[in-house]
């Protein structure tokens, strides 16, 4: 049998439905999540059970040894980065006219909670889908491009004074 690709969605899916009919009680906790939440078709992962997934689909060889790695790369950094309060910190700022403190986040930390990256990964990934966008202003699209190639050439270069 080949192993699964984790990278679609479908036998994503699979495997987690192997994994689940072999874990009664993480089917239930799921179906549990299910109901609650309104999302009948969603599969919810615990970090703990990505991790036994990993192991699990691997000592069956549905999967490979770098698809194991990735689930359990995963698995790490929806710990690291499940409470948003571990990386974005509101501040008060002096914002606006008349210039006031507000409460206010940095854009770099609110990439990194959304992509899950350091702040670097997420504000290239942010830059890279901003540059392809079709249907975005032409004006933001050839902007984000040049950001994201000069960005690129300073890390390339290892010309970063940060």
């Amino acid at each position: 049998m080949p192993y699964l690709n984790l990278e679609n969605h479908d036998e994503m899916a699979h495997l987690i439905q192997l994994y689940q009919a072999a874990h009664p009680a993480y089917q239930a906790t799921n179906d549990t999540l299910r109901i609650t939440t309104g999302r009948p078709e969603t599969y919810f992962m615990s970090r703990e059970m990505a991790q036994d997934l990993a192991a699990w689909g691997r000592k069956r060889h549905l999967i490979t040894k770098a698809s194991a790695e990735r689930l359990h790369e995963t698995a790490e950094r929806l710990h690291k980065y499940g409470d948003p309060a571990r990386v974005v910190t509101l501040e008060d700022r002096v914002l606006g006219t008349p210039p006031r403190l507000q409460p206010s986040v940095r854009m770099t930390q609110v990439f990194r909670w959304l992509y899950m990256q350091e702040t670097i990964e997420a504000t290239m990934a942010v830059l890279r889908s901003q540059a392809e966008k079709a249907e975005d202003d032409k004006f933001v699209q050839a902007r984000a491009q040049q950001l994201l190639e000069w960005l690129e050439d300073r890390l390339e270069g290892g010309n970063v004074d940060v």
